[in-house]
């Protein structure tokens, strides 16, 4: 077998590491079609008085609590996204969990939040032109919270599209709009706590334990990555020096030289 050219080694030297399974389609399908059947089971509900009634208290629940519930969800996305790279604590199998439930989280977080700005924007409590980062007159916090979610869209859609960027020339372009997540998590932080009406004592102790949580993965990634710099076996540099030929051979080899340049007369 003959040896790649050196373009396809190089690319798939720097891809990234693990590729995005098929299963993750499927996961969106499945996503899809529990998210149709709700809406079509909402839709028919509103037209019986239990239905309506019903469908009016999830509403003002979801409208109260589903920003909480994406920002749980992006910050175990966040968790599991470290713990599928780290490799001193944690398996092959381990990590190759961590990496489905980090999509599925994902895809919850896209969904809760989706939720969120419809739920928000049909209220009243926000234009539609509030899902542009600081317009539409909404105000510091929540134009913080627009560029979250704006922020959070991208990564996902890298996400989706990831084996793309491992065929490319340039893969690492993918690990730095994939660490955008980095900003905008901290950011819908903010925006969950300063945004709106006053959160309630255990939405505040669910952010901190966020904090908490995300912190400590960044601090066992950044530490495990050091130690394996530190570990990393430094390259060794073999010099080969070449064998001194004996005198009596350099001596000879004059002398046929200087013989040859007598007989034809150049010397």
């Amino acid at each position: 077998m003959g040896r790649p050219p050196l373009g396809e080694s190089m690319k798939s030297r720097h891809a990234p590491r693990h590729t995005r399974p098929a299963r993750t389609n499927g996961l969106l399908i499945a996503t899809g079609v529990i998210l149709t059947g709700t809406v079509t089971i909402a839709l028919i509900a509103l037209t019986t008085s239990w239905g309506a009634s019903a469908v009016a208290a999830t509403r003002a629940f979801l409208e109260y609590y589903v920003g909480v519930f994406a920002l749980l969800a992006f910050t175990a996305t966040s968790v599991l996204g470290v713990a599928a790279t780290e490799r001193v604590i944690f398996s092959i199998e381990h990590r190759i969990l961590a990496q489905r439930v980090h999509r599925a989280a994902a895809i919850a977080g896209i969904g809760f939040l989706g939720i969120h700005i419809l739920l928000k924007i049909d209220g009243g409590r926000v234009s539609p032109a509030g899902v542009i980062p600081f317009a539409g007159g909404s105000g510091l916090w929540v134009g913080l919270g627009a560029l979250a979610a704006n922020l959070m869209l991208l990564v996902f859609v890298t996400g989706i599209i990831r084996g793309r960027f491992a065929q490319s020339t340039k893969p690492w372009v993918w690990r730095a709009l994939h660490d955008i997540a980095y900003i905008a998590w901290p950011a819908s932080i903010l925006h969950g706590l300063l945004a709106g009406r006053t959160p309630a004592q255990w939405v505040v102790w669910c952010y901190i334990l966020a904090l908490v949580a995300v912190g400590i993965a960044l601090a066992m990634r950044l530490a495990t990555t050091a130690g394996a710099r530190e570990t990393a076996p430094t390259p060794r540099i073999e010099v080969t020096r070449k064998k001194a030929e004996p005198v009596a051979r350099v001596y000879r080899l004059h002398s046929v030289t200087d013989a040859a340049e007598r007989k034809t007369g150049t010397g």
